[in-house]
């Protein structure tokens, strides 16, 4: 930047422990992938090690040049942050543009006495500011000049101190995590499933592991062969996929009780605070007024262990890739305590009185058609590309019926004076909850099928809408119920006052 901005106090460099940190972070994103693709017999470069040398003492040298050139110092009215060597940067932000203050704590910040913090305003898809790493009593002076500008922001706990302020202490948790809930949560998710795949897909990359793969598949079948006296290969394929999978179980289950450990969320104010973690503890706090959507999901394990997780949507869009997130009200809780732990968080929506209205008659229809074209597609090209035998996936035909009737069957909508609703889903199950004071668009939607069947659908948009995740896109409305259900929440939207 042209601009020089001089720090109207003295300002602040990381901690002297933060090129080891940001070296950790470089080591697990960058180096360790690639030390994997060389012991993994990757390509002719890596075989011969130095490019991993050079990466590494590059990685090396830029951990410490941004410990000596970042920079931040406290202005009566901002923060600002100074950082770069070649391409400097400069970052004022505001205290009343400041939504959220996350900190991480792992055991090596706990032994240095340090925290990483995270600054997120209301905008943007990447925090304001990763301040990677400070000492404690930073932390702590940081938290403290925001607090004095605003009582409406976010900011977590004095992690200096083992013990709530007066504020938080008075307010009783909404709800704590259970560790028969973590390792029902570990049984639900199966979270090492997707390591184990990476690894897997990795590995096959070379001829060499593929080979090694192989030579240990068959080893460990020959072994079950031998322990069991079972003489069919692929019998002894079904016990191998079958303790394989129980392995992944139970590391599932060890990754749960790893990151959901003394998951607890209590509210004061006008404010969630959340905190969770073993190994590597997380505080977050979550202004009530910056949830956008709340989302009940509920998948076949769900239903079977008789459960339900509660998601957020929050303005700001920050993704696990760029930043800490919170996105949990509740991991895994009785269906019957969903409802009542939504109406603590908003008092408004009480899903319990709530008159769902299911949608066009035709609904399971155009879903079966939709679906049943699609389908037919593929087995015709499987058939063409592939082999005439894949004819036989005709013999499905009974499960798309059974799948669009139960999807039908199951989607609705709801709304009041407070809030608009939307369920749908057969194997997942999904609720998404919108207040009305949160909705920024609502869209009509006509397909050429629709204009043919008269049906139409209603899309609502919010600041932190991911359409990639279930939300309110309510299809297959009858024109009236459409245009009737658009004019009242358009009044509804109209009449109130929008909260970012």
């Amino acid at each position: 930047m042209s601009q020089t901005f001089e720090p109207q106090t003295e300002y602040k460099k990381l901690h002297p422990s933060s090129p080891l940190f940001i070296l950790v972070d470089a080591i697990i994103k960058i180096i360790f992938p690639l030390v994997i693709t060389y012991f993994l017999g990757g390509t002719s470069y890596l075989k011969e090690g130095w490019v991993i040398g050079i990466i590494a003492f590059l990685a090396s040298i830029g951990t410490v040049a941004q410990y000596w050139f970042y920079h931040y110092w406290l202005e009566p009215d901002r923060i600002v942050i100074k950082s770069g060597i070649i391409f400097k940067s400069l970052r004022q932000v505001p205290y009343e543009r400041i939504q959220n203050i996350n900190i991480k704590n792992t055991i090596l910040h706990q032994l240095f006495k340090v925290a990483t913090v995270q600054i997120e305003s209301a905008s943007g898809s990447k925090p304001e500011a990763v301040i990677r790493v400070i000492s404690l009593t930073q932390v702590k002076e940081l938290q403290n000049a925001i607090k004095q500008k605003t009582k409406d922001i976010s900011v977590t706990k004095d992690v200096t101190s083992d013990h709530l302020d007066s504020n938080q202490h008075a307010s009783l948790p909404l709800y704590q995590i259970t560790k028969a809930d973590i390792t029902r949560y570990g049984c639900i998710h199966w979270q090492a499933l997707v390591p184990l795949a990476a690894v897997f897909g990795f590995a096959m990359q070379t001829d060499s592991m593929r080979e090694r793969m192989t030579n240990f598949i068959l080893s460990m079948v020959f072994y079950i062969r031998n322990y069991t006296a079972l003489e069919g290969k692929l019998l002894n394929g079904i016990i191998l996929v079958i303790l394989l999978l129980i392995a992944a179980w139970l590391v599932s289950m060890v990754i749960a009780h790893l990151k959901l450990h003394g998951f607890t969320l209590t509210k004061n104010e006008h404010k969630l605070h959340a905190e969770m973690g073993l190994l590597t503890r997380i505080t977050a706090d979550i202004p009530i007024k910056r949830i956008q959507l709340i989302r009940i999901r509920e998948s076949f394990m769900h239903r079977l262990f008789k459960r339900q997780t509660l998601t957020m949507e929050t303005a700001g869009g920050v993704t696990q890739q760029t930043g800490i997130v919170m996105r949990w009200l509740v991991p895994l809780a009785k269906p019957e305590d969903i409802s009542p732990l939504i109406n603590k968080i908003e008092a408004k929506i009480n899903l319990a009185d709530m008159n769902w209205q299911n949608l066009s008659v035709k609904a399971w229809r155009r879903l079966f058609k939709k679906t049943s074209a699609l389908n037919l597609c593929i087995i015709a090209i499987l058939c063409l590309s592939w082999t005439t035998q894949a004819a036989w996936l005709l013999l499905t035909v009974p499960l798309w019926y059974g799948y669009a009737r139960t999807w039908a069957r199951h989607a609705a909508y709801a709304f009041d004076d407070h809030m608009i609703a939307y369920r749908s889903g057969v194997l997942f199950r999904n609720t998404s909850i919108v207040k009305i004071n949160k909705i920024q668009t609502i869209r009509l939607l006509e397909s050429p099928f629709d204009r043919r069947n008269h049906h139409g659908s209603l899309v609502v948009d919010t600041a932190g809408s991911n359409i990639a995740l279930h939300h309110i896109s309510i299809p297959y409305l009858e024109k009236d119920q459409l245009l009737k259900l658009h004019n009242q929440l358009t009044h509804q939207v109209s009449q109130s006052t929008f909260v970012w």
